[in-house]
Order: structure tokens, then C-alpha cells, then sequence
């Protein structure tokens, strides 16, 4: 296992377009008995009510919305660039039927305060707890934004996380 660092935002000189669009970012929630990760179809960082915060957006038939609606947590593991197979893998199997990550030839890490589970592989982890959450449908989305990713049929959910720690390797 790797040890990562807590830092402050202070420290972070990334690029968040292409931190979520280009090098891959993983969404993980769970505990040490049972977790999941996929690929979120967006997300981005901000400040809600003077507190940081991320936000992702996940198709709601996923099974990773089941383990962050039950703990309220959930991690963003972010990485370089190097991973697009295996995160392209993730994004496009379920974790009802398999151990994706281990078919992925990746290990699962916890955050030691919450036991948050994230990605081991990353280079960047943002631990999160939920605030909110948000339907987005096809009746209150712009068709010209729904891109290739957007199943007019499948509702998505947008789940805000108050960021409770910055972590690096």
C-alpha cells in the first residue's frame, strides 16, 4: 500500500478539466467488507456555503449510488494519466458481478478517520461526505450538454460531498 498525505487545497496546482476528463478519476464508497468503484460521467470542485466541496454525477443505475447512499461518504481517487485501460475496464463492467478491481490489477486503500474507502493506484484522493443530492433527468437537462454519455432513459444523480480531507502520494 502507498501512504498518502494529508495536504491543503493550497498545495493542489492541478487542472481540475483535466484531472476528472482527461487522466481519470474513480468514485469508490463502501466499508472494509463491501465496497464499489466506477467512473462518475462528471463532476468538479467548488465552495457551497463556505465549505469545499465536490460534486459527481453517476448514472442512478449504478451500483456505486447503493454504498454512498447508505454510508454518505465517498472518495474521488484522481491519477495521471496512466490508467485509461483500467479505468476504462471499471467504468464498463459491475461490481454486482465481479471484483472489478481486482480484475483491473488495483487494491483498495481506506482513509483511516472515516474508513472511506479509495484507489490505491492514485495519485490524488479527496475524501468527501455528502451534503446533497440532486436528480438530473432529461426534462431538466439541456439536450446540448447531454453528449454521448447521457441515456435519456436512465436518470442521473448529482451527489455533493463536503471535501473533509485532501490527500496526496
Amino acid at each position: 500500500m502507498h501512504t498518502f498525505q494529508p495536504i491543503t487545497q493550497d498545495f493542489m496546482d492541478v487542472n481540475p478539466f483535466n484531472m476528472i476528463a482527461k487522466d481519470g478519476m474513480l468514485v469508490t464508497s463502501g466499508s472494509k467488507d463491501d465496497y464499489n468503484t466506477t467512473i462518475a460521467i462528471g463532476g468538479g470542485l467548488g465552495v457551497l456555503w463556505e465549505s469545499d466541496v465536490a460534486f459527481i454525477v453517476i448514472k442512478d443505475s449504478k451500483y456505486i449510488n447503493e454504498f454512498i447512499d447508505k454510508t454518505g461518504k465517498f472518495s474521488l481517487t484522481f491519477f495521471d494519466g496512466s490508467y485509461s485501460k483500467e479505468l476504462k475496464y471499471i467504468g464498463a463492467v459491475s461490481g454486482r458481478n465481479e471484483d472489478k478491481l481486482s480484475n483491473a490489477m488495483m487494491n483498495i486503500n481506506y482513509h483511516k478517520p472515516t474508513g472511506t474507502p479509495f484507489i490505491d493506484e492514485g495519485k490524488m484522493v479527496l475524501i468527501c461526505e455528502c451534503v446533497t443530492e440532486l436528480p438530473i433527468s432529461a426534462k431538466n437537462m439541456d439536450p446540448s450538454m447531454a453528449g454521448k454519455n447521457f441515456d435519456p432513459n436512465d436518470q442521473n444523480v448529482m451527489y455533493v460531498g463536503k471535501i473533509v480531507e485532501f490527500m496526496a502520494r
